[in-house]
């Protein structure tokens, strides 16, 4: 603990109520009773005045914070934001800071406070009203809602990759399985190949004339369609190249799809790539009944965790093609509307009802049968988007279809 922490603190102990000599009245019996931690401060910081509420939470005595900067019993991670917020205050760039930080009791226990802080000038003097409120409880409570909803985002991640699973062992299985064909091929021709080579290297060995060598290539010609197996082995090197990144894209998309979120940081990332990556996955769901129609604008650079928001493609790509019963269209268009961009996935499937529109967030709640829906993936797409400070609307019309819109911000917040 800095030097300052222990002079302003030294031997303290917990607040003592004082006691009044008369009844407070007005602004004096606000400030006096008020359960939130209050304190005056000059325009270096410094305490004037505190009141019972705040020298209780802090548990040191009524007269003690008198004189010191406030900042010392502010934990050393968070001096930085605290003083920012008290340098604008007294440069007149807001008139209010709310702020979340960690504070250090005399005891050397840590607790979670919701600071606010206000200028004011009143009399001549300048100052700013410090309010702190523990919120420590309502922290851990965030922290384990935000544990809960991490692992039911995960649970819903693998429910999705379980429903998709079949789809995605044909996805795969469709180019592995003309690979397997092409190598059969393959080693057919270089079969051929090597009896074409074998057959020039024996006459040039017997030291025959240039007619025999003649003689020895139309022999091969009979047997040997040269000039398709030249062509064709090409052909067949590059189609099983191309299944085999077939194959390792998708699983590479997998991978990225299931990878745990409370791991990962935001980053800066092509959202067009997110999508893209998605619709590799979902795609054994949807060709067969709806073609997919790409309309991308130019999208800046997003900083966001893209598995997540490719969880949110995924719930609006998957709900989009079981609309639809056969022959339909997914339209996906995207743009940049100010300091936000936008994403919208159509389908002109069955619509939704209006007394189901209001609930399709609502956790839990499905129209699907059982075993087909857990009716956590709108209800959670909502979530991400709240964490990522952007929104996810919908409209729909029964009998012609439906529009999710999700927006993101370009810059997170």
């Amino acid at each position: 603990m800095p030097d300052d922490r222990i002079a302003a603190q030294g031997s303290l102990t917990r607040a003592e109520e004082p006691v009044a000599t008369h009844p407070p009245s007005g602004v004096e019996a606000a400030f006096t009773s008020s359960q939130l931690g209050i304190a005056l401060l000059d325009v270096d910081g410094r305490i004037v005045r505190a009141n019972p509420s705040l020298t209780k939470l802090l548990g040191i005595d009524v007269g003690s914070p008198i004189g010191h900067a406030a900042v010392v019993w502010v934990e050393d991670d968070d001096r930085g934001k605290f003083n920012g917020a008290l340098q604008a205050l007294r440069n007149g760039e807001m008139q209010r800071a709310q702020l979340s930080v960690r504070c250090r009791k005399a005891d050397g226990r840590s607790l979670c406070v919701a600071a606010g802080m206000t200028a004011y000038e009143a009399a001549g003097s300048r100052g700013i009203v410090l309010e702190l409120q523990d919120v420590s409880e309502w922290r851990r409570s965030e922290d384990e809602l935000d544990w809960v909803q991490s692992h039911l985002l995960q649970h819903e991640k693998m429910a999705s990759i379980g429903q998709l699973a079949a789809g995605v062992a044909h996805e795969i299985n469709n180019p592995l399985g003309y690979v397997y064909s092409n190598l059969g091929t393959l080693k057919n021709y270089v079969c051929d190949l090597l009896q074409i080579a074998g057959s020039f290297e024996q006459a040039a060995g017997a030291g025959r004339s240039d007619a025999a060598l003649g003689a020895a290539w139309q022999q091969v010609l009979e047997k040997i369609d040269v000039e398709y197996l030249r062509e064709d082995v090409l052909a067949l090197v590059s189609e099983s190249l191309q299944g085999i990144q077939r194959v390792k894209k998708i699983v590479q998309d997998l991978k990225v799809f299931s990878h745990t979120d409370a791991q990962e940081l935001r980053a800066q990332v092509d959202l067009h790539a997110g999508l893209d990556s998605t619709l590799n996955i979902v795609q054994n769901e949807i060709k067969y009944k709806a073609r997919i129609e790409k309309d991308y604008g130019e999208l800046p650079m997003v900083e966001c965790v893209l598995s997540q928001i490719n969880q949110v493609f995924m719930n609006i790509l998957i709900n989009a093609g079981q609309a639809i019963s056969d022959n339909g269209v997914i339209r996906i268009t995207s743009g940049v509307d100010g300091d936000h961009v936008w994403i919208d996935i159509s389908d002109d499937g069955g619509g939704i009802e209006p007394d189901n529109l209001k609930r399709i967030f609502d956790p839990f709640f499905t129209t699907k049968p059982i075993g087909v829906g857990t009716g956590l993936g709108l209800s959670l797409s909502y979530s991400i988007m709240q964490k990522h400070n952007g929104r996810i609307e919908v409209e729909s019309s029964v009998g012609e279809g439906t529009r999710f819109r999700v927006r993101l911000p370009i810059k997170a917040d």
